[in-house]
């Protein structure tokens, strides 16, 4: 069976148009995009067959988009889940600014079926990665964008979830944006 792709996204820089905001309209040059995760997103689920509760972080990436005023924010994989073999990434593909990775992190299985503890000879399993939570979890999207009224760049971040959970739920993914940014 195929994973489920969850998807959020959150604005990070924003050139108020002219009808709503007291401002003439000014053009606004963004630089130095960087992002830094506060924490990965984290999912709890149960897996009905094995009564087996798994717990932990997901591997995941991000998408930086630039989305003109007058246009929504589309969703990322729009084609996702038609039965083809290829995913699109995101339409109109000219308004990605940036993209990557993050790498899976911690995950804790545990049971409460008394005969895979007997024979597991443990309560949970728990995987531990050897990744460092730096650099891998701080983003940043070299540009130079000029943002005309009403105009905005968008983060959307999304993580693929494991199939064996049922009931599964997927929390998180707090940041902190800085960016460098001049009047025209």
């Amino acid at each position: 069976t195929d994973s489920d792709i969850y998807t959020s996204a959150v604005q990070l820089v924003y050139n108020p148009s002219v009808e709503s905001s007291n401002q003439l309209g000014t053009i606004l040059t963004v630089k130095h995009l960087e992002v830094q995760l506060q924490d990965l997103p984290t999912y709890y689920g149960l897996n009905q067959e094995t009564n087996v509760v798994g717990h932990g972080t997901l591997a995941g990436g991000w998408i930086c988009v630039y989305v003109p005023e007058g246009t929504a924010l589309n969703k990322p994989f729009p084609d996702y889940g038609t039965g083809k073999d290829n995913y699109t990434f995101y339409e109109p593909n000219q308004f990605v600014l940036g993209s990557g990775t993050w790498l899976e992190g911690w995950q804790i299985y545990q049971t409460a079926d008394i005969l895979k503890v007997r024979d597991a000879g443990s309560v949970g399993i728990s995987q531990v990665p050897d990744i460092s939570a730096g650099n891998n979890m701080r983003i940043k999207v070299p540009l130079s964008k000029k943002l005309n009224p009403g105009d905005a760049i968008y983060m959307i971040y999304y993580v693929v979830h494991t199939p064996n959970l049922t009931n599964a739920s997927v929390t998180g993914c707090s940041s902190v944006v800085k960016y460098a940014s001049k009047a025209n």
